[in-house]
């Protein structure tokens, strides 16, 4: 019999990780990071959430950071802090959450008070069912020699699967409940295969499709289907959403030129010509879609459960390099622009890539599809 050898795990200073060059100042960097890596804290809550801004030091709200949830475009109010929490945090959080009016709040520190839980947990069982209100320990820890590496711990989950269901089943149609059936075993799957952080249909019944955050703000990908309508096909399609004709054209075009060929060869049907306007925002879909000839039974269901995880992936894979091009590239051409002095208050007329205000512009709201 084999002996396998462990290596040990050991706790470090969470504060270790975040210090500037100077070795001060570290709470600043954590929030820095924090809302530059929200898919990681996002991963153990189930939550798809992406930036909109970070508050600067200073101020009431400062460090707090305003994001969303991919999908149902609740906006979630963040506050990060590494050391015990305290009132002061507490009453910043709540206060940040009512003022944008957040449907999610989440607080993050390595050590929470008992009363700071009790606070949270009351939120969560006190307030309307659109509330979630989470509380996550910040460690960091590493194995023998290794470098240190943080770990996020929820230590306050608000009971998504059950609210969400109850809100979601409240006073609904058979048809709306046809639809929420069909895809909430493939928001699942696509959990466990890492596609995305989310494990709940986020309240995207109504509309027949599902939201999944692409790793890009200006860009998201969608899965749409009505089983109870057999006159619709399936379809999965990525809405690029980056705030004015320019910007969204000119991923539409770098996506169009590097992979069209190739996304042509692997899927059955390609139709990158649709184009369409919404709130005010120019949204550029380009998806694909395939008739099935059995949609009714469990068994033609599974089968296109399954085509529409397979396309998922396949998407990220064929779109995923080109997007990060070219939004570096509207970045460095918005920096050269800034460096000038020669930006335009009219976002329509600057390119931009992947700064905050491109994370504002918006993603299509839960109903609008291909």
């Amino acid at each position: 019999m084999t002996t396998t050898e462990l290596g040990h795990i050991k706790q470090v200073d969470v504060r270790q990780l975040w210090r500037d060059a100077c070795g001060n100042e570290y709470e600043t960097e954590f929030a820095r990071w924090l809302s530059e890596n929200l898919p990681l804290l996002g991963r153990p809550l189930h939550l798809d959430l992406e930036r909109v801004r970070l508050q600067p030091p200073g101020g009431w709200f400062g460090l707090c950071i305003l994001a969303k949830e991919v999908g149902s475009d609740a906006t979630v109010a963040i506050a990060g802090q590494l050391s015990r929490t305290n009132h002061e945090r507490l009453g910043q959080l709540t206060a940040y959450a009512a003022a944008n009016d957040a449907r999610i709040i989440i607080w993050v520190a390595p050590d929470f008070h008992p009363e700071h839980r009790e606070a949270l947990e009351l939120l969560n069982r006190g307030t309307p069912e659109q509330i979630e209100a989470y509380g996550v320990e910040v460690h960091a820890i590493k194995i023998d020699a290794s470098p240190p590496a943080h770990e996020f711990r929820p230590v306050v989950f608000a009971d998504a699967m059950s609210k969400r269901t109850r809100a979601a089943m409240f006073n609904l149609t058979p048809a709306v409940m046809n639809r929420y059936d069909f895809f909430q075993p493939l928001v699942e799957r696509l959990w466990d295969a890492g596609f995305t952080n989310k494990k709940v249909n986020a309240h995207q019944a109504r509309a027949g499709n599902e939201a999944f955050a692409s790793g890009f703000h200006v860009v998201t990908y969608y899965a749409a289907y009505h089983p109870d309508d057999p006159d619709t096909q399936p379809s999965v399609y990525l809405w690029i959403a980056a705030g004015s004709s320019y910007k969204s054209g000119r991923i539409y075009d770098a996506l169009l030129a590097q992979c069209r060929a190739q996304f042509k060869n692997e899927v059955d049907v390609f139709d990158p010509d649709y184009w369409g306007e919404r709130g005010g925002w120019r949204r550029v879909s380009i998806g694909v879609s395939r008739p099935f000839s059995d949609s009714r039974s469990k068994q033609g269901q599974d089968a296109i459960r399954d085509w529409m995880f397979d396309t998922l992936f396949k998407f990220k894979e064929v779109f995923h390099d080109p997007l990060e091009q070219v939004t570096r590239k509207l970045a460095a051409e918005e920096a050269e622009a800034n460096a000038a002095g020669s930006k335009n208050n009219n976002l329509g007329d600057v390119p931009a890539g992947t700064a905050d205000v491109v994370a504002e512009a918006g993603t299509p709201a839960p109903g609008e599809s291909h």
